[in-house]
């Protein structure tokens, strides 16, 4: 979802907390941890 729409690591994990449509696509709720910006690849690619 970072590619789609162009958010650095910081802004989607703020995305997810607060665009709930967001969190029911990756199916996290509140409740869950929620991830925080380190990148998802040890590579940096993505």
């Amino acid at each position: 979802m970072r590619c789609w729409f162009g958010y650095g690591d910081p802004t989607m994990e703020e995305a997810l907390y607060w665009i709930e449509p967001l969190r029911q696509f990756v199916q996290l709720s509140l409740l869950d941890v929620m991830p925080d910006e380190k990148p998802c690849s040890a590579s940096g690619t993505y």
